[in-house]
């Protein structure tokens, strides 16, 4: 693009471009920028201006050239007293004398201190006060310490007969040593131990005579096994059962516990002796059913089976899971959870013959494995009536 300003015009831009911006810095803010270089304030400002000013700029670069002279100047004359040892050496070996005398006065005296045989202190005794006793009687000896001396705790506390877990704090007994044994004991867990062990005292509720004389149930249920169980852990269980003999078909029917409504009701014919739930059908979890199941007879009366169970809700679930997976590790606590929390008789029992073959000293399994079958025999005999 061409230049249409006059000669004067352009002379006049020039003088004004060769101009310092503002006024001329200080001696302090020269000092600032030699000191401090970017940090300074207004930095891009006071270079502008030293850009543009001659004497400024002449000023600092006097300062900058001062402050390194300065710098220079220290570093050279420690490095000159660090090359001459007869300057410090002198005083180096002074601090050294003075601090070994010190040392030497220190032990000197300490070692007096251990020479010197103890001096016993007799008590003062209150003149005033004390009853003067007659010179003829001699004076009854006193013990050095008269205060009667506190009886140590015995080593091993006895434990409460009803509550094993409080031992002492080496495990002893097989269910002591597998709560050790868990890294983080749970609190279901620690409850179920506790209180299953609290059953032994208790005893049985109902004898072995009165459960042997209940008759058989009219249909023998095979899957679920809730004859001897209370809860399942499947929420689509497979009902399996042993023929009726004569049985034209089956009708079978679940409902809701205590409530006469329907949920599941179909017809098999007399081959038919399983039925899985379908995927539509399926049971929550912590509820409780009745199964109903009825075999068909041509000219003779029909044979009903009417029991209830319930499905273990979410934290059971996640118990049996527990249970489960510490069956072959801990199979006292597996027993314990199993009845306490989920009224699995049957798991329990299994895990306490597991443990009576782990540890076969201990005559306490036994007893608890005879209270699970007596339990069980009992829910079998509530089962068929």
């Amino acid at each position: 693009m061409r230049d249409t300003r006059t000669s004067w015009e352009k002379q006049l831009g020039t003088y004004l471009r060769q101009q310092p911006e503002g006024e001329c810095l200080e001696f302090e803010q020269l000092l600032m920028l030699v000191h401090r270089g970017r940090r300074s304030r207004n930095y891009y400002r006071a270079m502008r201006h030293l850009a543009a000013c001659s004497a400024c700029r002449r000023a600092y670069l006097e300062l900058r050239a001062i402050e390194r002279m300065q710098a220079q100047g220290l570093f050279a004359r420690l490095l000159q007293f660090g090359s001459r040892p007869s300057v410090w050496a002198p005083a180096v070996g002074a601090v050294v004398a003075v601090a070994a005398l010190v040392w030497w006065l220190g032990t000197s005296r300490n070692i007096q201190i251990a020479q010197q045989p103890p001096q016993l202190v007799r008590p003062e005794t209150d003149t005033a006060s004390a009853p003067l006793e007659p010179k003829h009687t001699p004076a009854a000896p006193k013990l050095a310490d008269e205060t009667p001396r506190a009886t140590k705790p015995p080593a091993n506390p006895a434990r409460p007969a009803n509550n094993p877990l409080a031992g002492p704090s080496r495990p002893t007994t097989p269910l002591e040593r597998e709560l050790a044994s868990v890294s983080k004991v749970a609190s279901f867990v620690r409850e179920a131990a506790s209180k299953f062990t609290a059953l032994l005292t208790a005893g049985s509720r109902t004898g072995d005579s009165d459960i042997q004389n209940q008759p058989a149930p009219p249909i023998r249920l095979l899957e679920p096994d809730i004859e001897r169980n209370t809860a399942i852990t499947e929420t689509r269980p497979a009902f399996r059962w042993q023929p009726v003999a004569q049985a034209t078909g089956y009708t079978l029917q679940i409902r809701e516990a205590n409530r006469s409504q329907v949920l599941i009701e179909t017809t098999l014919d007399a081959t038919q002796t399983r039925y899985q739930l379908p995927s539509e059908a399926t049971l929550a979890r912590g509820g409780e059913y009745e199964l109903v199941l009825t075999a068909l007879r041509e000219g003779k009366e029909p044979i009903t089976l009417q029991r209830q169970f319930s499905i273990l809700s979410d934290e059971q679930y996640e118990q049996w899971k527990w249970a489960q997976q510490h069956e072959r590790t801990h199979p006292l606590l597996s027993a314990m959870v199993y009845y306490y929390h989920l009224d699995r008789y049957t798991d329990a029992q299994r895990c306490l013959q597991r443990a009576r073959q782990r540890y076969p000293r201990d005559a306490q399994i036994a007893r608890w494995l005879t209270l699970i079958q007596q339990r069980i025999r009992q829910r079998e005999s509530e089962f068929s009536r």
